[in-house]
């Protein structure tokens, strides 16, 4: 679990968030990607390999995945 003072810190970017929950969840779809693609090159899966990624660039973009979902849960008001 995250600790209240990191949560505290996410909660307060997410309500200084400008983009709307629909945008939101296009930024969504693009870091989704962006995970996939970092996954597809750190295991160098076909016409990946140039990309030169590892699995932290995969957890770095899955972190970022994470904190735009916890931004339009706190939108939402969840």
């Amino acid at each position: 679990m995250l600790d209240r003072q990191l949560q505290e810190k996410i909660i307060q970017a997410a309500l200084l968030e400008p983009k709307s929950v629909q945008q939101q969840f296009l930024k969504l779809m693009e870091e989704s990607g962006e995970a996939a693609q970092a996954y597809l090159a750190s295991i160098n899966a076909s016409g990946n390999g140039y990309k030169h990624l590892d699995i932290n660039a995969t957890k770095e973009e899955l972190v970022d995945s994470l904190l735009v979902i916890l931004a339009i849960l706190v939108k939402l008001d969840c």
